[in-house]
């Protein structure tokens, strides 16, 4: 399971920066999603334990998106770019795991 840990918005360049964690892990990322607006994160915010769920169904599939520290952003829906759930839990498109589906 992933939990977003934490949430913060730049509301002067729309940048919505989320940490996500594994409940069964230590491990953590963070990313960052472009052109977020206030209302959006109000609604990610207000979802309290549900907003893994809300960044995934909301926020995720219209915002390019990056992992905090790349230069590059990467378009929503880009399916050969690994997201918070697959670097959490280890399986990515070129991963072992992932190329026995």
């Amino acid at each position: 399971m992933i939990l977003v840990d934490t949430l913060t918005y730049d509301r002067s360049t729309s940048v919505l920066t989320a940490r996500y964690r594994a409940l069964s892990a230590p491990r953590w990322a963070a990313y960052q999603y472009r052109g977020v607006s206030p209302d959006e994160y109000e609604r990610v915010r207000a979802a309290g334990p549900r907003r893994a769920i809300t960044m995934a169904k909301e926020i995720a599939p219209a915002h390019p998106w990056r992992r905090v520290g790349a230069e590059a952003w990467t378009a929503p829906g880009a399916a050969d770019q690994p997201g918070p759930v697959e670097v959490l839990s280890g399986v990515g498109p070129r991963s072992r795991v992932a190329s026995r589906r």
